[in-house]
C-alpha cells in the first residue's frame, strides 16, 4: 500500500521530490526544475520586501504587503524545508510502510481504510478550495490592473516593466509563482496532517491490540509456530511487543515533531497577523464586490490551514491519551503477578499526555486554535481604533 501517494505525485510535479529511482541525466533536469522553482520563489520574495521597505507610505499598502508577504514567505520556507529535509520525510514514510506492511486483520483494515479515505476528502477539497480561491484572486487583480499596466502584485523592480513585452513578462512570472506557492503552501500541511492521520490510525490499531491482548486468538495469531513455549514466557513476549510498538510509534512521533515544530510554530504566529490584516483589508474595499469575496476566501483558507494543523494535533493527543485505558482494559488479569508488574510500569509510562508542541512554547490544540482567533480579534481592534 502507498502512503500519501497523491500528496508525493503534487510534490513531483511542482519540482520538490525526485523519485529516488532517477540517476544521471534525468537527476541533473529534475534538480535544474527545482532550482527554477526555488528562484522563482525567492525573486518575487525579495521583491515583495523590498517594495515594503521603499515604495510602501501608508497603512492601507503596509497591510496588503503583509496580507501576501507572510504566506509568500511561508511557502518559500516551506519549499526549503522539504528540500532541505527530504530524507527524513522519506524515512517517516518508509516507517509508515513496514506498520502498513503487518497489517493483516480486518479491524485493523477497516481503520486504515477510515483514515485513508479522511486523508483523501481532506486533500481534494483543501486543494480545490485554495486553487480556487487564488484563481479567483487573480482574476480580480486582472480585471482591475491589466488597462492600467499596474502589476498584479506589489513588487519593486529594477527595471522599467510599463513596455507591454516587460510587463506581460512580469506579470506571468507572478502568477505563476503564486500558483506554484500556493501548491506547496497546500501540500505540505496536507503532508503534515496525513503523517499524523497515519500515526494516529497505528495508534488505534495498537489499542485494538491492547484490547485483546493475553486472548486465546491473540496466542494463536502471535504464536502460531511456537506453541511449545510455556504461557508465562508467552505473555512476557507479548508484552515486550507491546512497548516496542508503542515506543516505535512515539519515536515516530517524536521525529514528525521535530521535523515540523519550527515551521508550526511560524504558521501559528502568522495567522493572527493574517486574519486581523484580512479583516481590515475587507473594510477598505467595497462590500459583495469580487475583491470582498476573493479576500474573504483567503482569509477562510488560512483558517482552514491552521484547524487542520490544530485539530490534527488535538487528534494525535487523544489517541495517545487512549492508550492507558486500553491497557487497563486488556486481559491483563490472565497473567501472573511479575507480568502485572510490568504491565503497570508500561501504562504509568503512557499516562503522560503527549502534545504537538511548537518550539517548546505551544501545545497546538483545539484550545490553541481559539486563542489565535482571539488574538486575532484584539490585533484587528488595534488596526481599527489607531488607523
Amino acid at each position: 500500500m502507498v502512503v500519501l501517494k497523491d500528496i508525493f505525485t503534487i510534490l513531483f510535479y511542482v519540482g520538490l521530490w525526485k523519485p529516488a529511482t532517477w540517476h544521471g541525466r534525468k537527476s541533473i533536469l529534475y534538480t535544474l526544475y527545482t532550482s527554477c522553482i526555488v528562484i522563482m520563489a525567492s525573486t518575487f520574495l525579495i521583491t515583495e520586501v523590498m517594495d515594503l521597505i521603499f515604495v510602501t507610505s501608508n497603512i492601507v499598502e503596509f497591510t496588503n504587503n503583509v496580507f501576501m508577504m507572510s504566506a509568500v514567505i511561508s511557502s518559500f520556507i516551506k519549499t526549503i524545508i522539504i528540500i532541505r529535509h527530504r530524507k527524513i520525510i522519506a524515512d517517516i514514510i518508509d516507517v509508515l510502510k513496514i506498520y502498513l506492511s503487518k497489517i493483516s486483520g480486518n479491524e485493523e483494515i477497516i481503520i486504515i481504510d477510515r483514515y485513508t479515505r479522511l486523508i483523501k476528502f481532506m486533500n481534494r477539497s483543501f486543494l480545490c478550495t485554495a486553487l480556487f480561491g487564488v484563481s479567483l484572486m487573480v482574476y480580480v487583480a486582472s480585471s482591475q490592473n491589466i488597462s492600467q499596466h499596474i502589476l498584479f502584485y506589489r513588487a519593486w523592480l529594477p527595471y522599467n516593466y510599463s513596455q507591454p513585452m516587460a510587463y506581460w513578462m512580469t506579470t506571468t512570472g507572478q502568477v505563476l509563482t503564486i500558483y506554484v506557492l500556493t501548491i506547496i503552501y497546500t501540500v505540505f500541511i496536507l503532508l503534515f496532517s496525513g503523517i499524523m492521520f497515519n500515526i494516529c490510525a497505528h495508534i488505534n490499531i495498537f489499542k485494538y491490540h491492547l484490547q485483546i491482548t493475553f486472548s486465546d486468538e491473540y496466542y494463536h495469531s502471535r504464536n502460531d509456530k511456537r506453541r511449545c513455549i510455556s504461557k508465562k514466557e508467552n505473555d512476557k513476549k507479548i508484552i515486550h511487543d507491546c512497548v516496542e510498538t508503542y515506543l516505535s510509534i512515539r519515536r515516530l512521533f517524536n521525529t514528525v515533531k521535530n521535523l515540523f515544530s519550527s515551521i508550526m510554530l511560524y504558521q501559528y504566529s502568522v495567522g493572527s497577523i493574517i486574519f486581523c490584516t484580512s479583516a481590515y483589508n475587507m473594510l477598505q474595499v467595497e462590500i459583495f464586490s469580487a475583491h470582498f469575496f476573493s479576500i474573504t476566501l483567503y482569509m477562510l483558507n488560512m483558517m482552514t490551514e491552521l484547524f487542520i494543523i490544530c485539530i490534527t494535533c488535538n487528534q494525535i493527543t487523544l489517541e495517545f491519551q487512549g492508550v492507558p485505558n486500553a491497557l487497563y482494559h486488556s486481559l491483563w488479569y490472565v497473567t501472573d503477578n511479575n507480568n502485572r508488574k510490568s504491565i503497570v510500569i508500561m501504562m504509568s509510562y503512557t499516562l503522560k499526555p503527549v502534545y504537538f508542541t511548537c518550539g517548546y512554547v505551544i501545545d497546538l490544540s483545539l484550545d490553541s486554535f481559539t486563542n489565535v482567533l482571539k488574538l486575532s480579534y484584539s490585533i484587528y481592534n488595534v488596526l481599527q481604533s489607531t488607523f
